[in-house]
Formats: structure tokens, C-alpha cells, sequence
């Protein structure tokens, strides 16, 4: 519940000023993950149309060719490729639910290190100089690594 200062409890920074707002996110944090899966089931309809016309493609392109195998048409009056355009029509829809998924999983493991590394409690100030610490933290940790590299391979120089 939100008290009178502007902040929830009534905090108020010094000065008087209530403390500035967390950064805009969406509605919930994995909101995104979940559009992505929206997407993803509302293309069902339009894959499972592509699988049953590349099927009934598949099915024509088969009976033409066994009629042409057995004299009843010529060669060239089969019609050519509507199957392999029907199949690359389905496997597009495929491609792109892979795209919304994967894109989905991403999202939803962003926010759940987001949750897991960032306190929710932080004001806007608070929550840039946390992420400013943790980006020269992992900084640090690159540095220490490219020069504990480097010394393996000079060790292992001095050593030949």
C-alpha cells in the first residue's frame, strides 16, 4: 500500500524528495517470454493449413507421377514444384515458431538472472550504480582470466 511520501512505507530521501521509481519494465517481469509464446500458439492454425497442403501437394505430385509412369499423361504436363513450394511454405511457419521459442526461453532466463542477481528493492539510482558494480565486477574477472592465460602460455614457453 502506498503511504503519503510517494514511495511505499512513506520513505523519503533527504532533502524531502521521494525516491525516484525503478525503471518502466513491462506488466510482469517475463512478460515478453509470454508474448513470444502467444505467437507462437496463434501460428499453429497456419502450420497445421501448410501441413495439409503441402499433404494433399505431396499426394497429387505422387498420383501424377504414377499416372505418367504408366502412359496415361505425358512427363511434361505434370505440374512442377507446387509440393517443394508447399513444403518451404510449412517449413517457414517452422522456422519461425523456432525463432518465437528460442527468442521466448531467452527472454524468460534474462529475466530469471535479472531476479536472481538485481534487488527489487532498489531505487533508480541504486539499481544503475548495482549494475555499473556488477559490469566492473565481471570486468575484473575477465582481466584476471586474459592475464592468468597469458601466464600459462608464457610458463609454457619458458619451458621449451
Amino acid at each position: 500500500m502506498e503511504q503519503p511520501g510517494g514511495a511505499p512505507g512513506g520513505v523519503i530521501q533527504q532533502g524531502g524528495q521521494p525516491p525516484q521509481a525503478r525503471p518502466p519494465m513491462q506488466g510482469r517481469p517475463d512478460e515478453g517470454g509470454r508474448q513470444l509464446l502467444a505467437k507462437s500458439r496463434e501460428m499453429i492454425p497456419q502450420m497445421k493449413e501448410k501441413w495439409s497442403t503441402a499433404m494433399m501437394e505431396g499426394g497429387k505430385a505422387l498420383h501424377q507421377a504414377a499416372l505418367a509412369d504408366s502412359g496415361a499423361i505425358r512427363q511434361q504436363d505434370l505440374p512442377q514444384n507446387k509440393f517443394e513450394t508447399s513444403l518451404e511454405d510449412f517449413h517457414s511457419v517452422l522456422d519461425q515458431m523456432e525463432l518465437n521459442l528460442r527468442c521466448a526461453l531467452e527472454t524468460t532466463n534474462q529475466c530469471q538472472s535479472s531476479q536472481r542477481y538485481m534487488p527489487t528493492t532498489l531505487t533508480y539510482p541504486q539499481y544503475i550504480a548495482t549494475a555499473k558494480q556488477q559490469v566492473g565486477f565481471t570486468s575484473d574477472i575477465r582481466q584476471m582470466l586474459k592475464q592468468a592465460a597469458q601466464d600459462i602460455v608464457d610458463h609454457s614457453v619458458q619451458q621449451n
